[in-house]
């Protein structure tokens, strides 16, 4: 290795140091959400296409021969509860692959642990709830934009195609703020 070699990698070594450190102070100073965008408790409307069998339709409890019918479902849910979800596999950064799953099965559990409130009044059995790629997206961006997550910055292997994200200095204090395990007072006897 030539001195100019030499020179050349010390100074492109001190310029990764200098980027590394830009990109924490702006990380840092990221710690607001920004004016106008709906967050926390605001509520969004998640639409889907939810599949089911009618009632009545079981032959000896099993659906099995029985047809399926759909309708439209709106699900209203807040960003906190949507983030709430997804915060956890960001910790270590997670995959958009990872994160859609993670999405389409929030919206499905929303709906089967609170039927009354999605169900028609024939509804017999849950079969699915599909949701539109286009909701994943919008979820991706908005919680984008709100400085709660960005593109992951783990070294990973030239052979891997995924997209990483992983929270942001604002997202893991605010996934702190909804997830973490309050401590109880104590309870004074009477």
């Amino acid at each position: 290795m030539t001195s100019e070699t030499q020179a050349e990698m010390a100074e492109l070594r001190a310029r990764v140091s200098e980027l590394k450190l830009e990109v924490k102070s702006s990380l840092s100073t990221a710690l607001e959400v920004p004016e106008g965008l709906a967050s926390g408790a605001d509520e969004y409307q998640i639409t889907g296409r939810l599949v089911f069998y009618r009632k009545g339709d079981s032959k000896g409890g099993s659906y099995s021969a029985a047809q399926l019918y759909a309708t439209d479902v709106s699900i209203p849910v807040t960003w906190n509860e949507i983030f709430g979800i997804l915060g956890p596999s960001l910790m270590n950064e997670a995959t958009e692959s990872e994160l859609r799953k993670s999405v389409f099965r929030f919206c499905e559990n929303v709906v089967k642990d609170e039927p009354a409130g999605y169900m028609p009044r024939n509804f017999g059995k849950f079969w699915s709830l599909k949701v539109e790629e286009e909701l994943f997206q919008d979820v991706l961006v908005q919680l984008f934009a709100l400085n709660l997550m960005t593109h992951g910055l783990k070294k990973r292997s030239a052979t891997d195609q995924n997209k990483y994200w992983a929270l942001t200095p604002l997202g893991q204090d605010t996934l702190m703020k909804l997830r973490a395990i309050q401590k109880q007072p104590a309870l004074v006897g009477t």
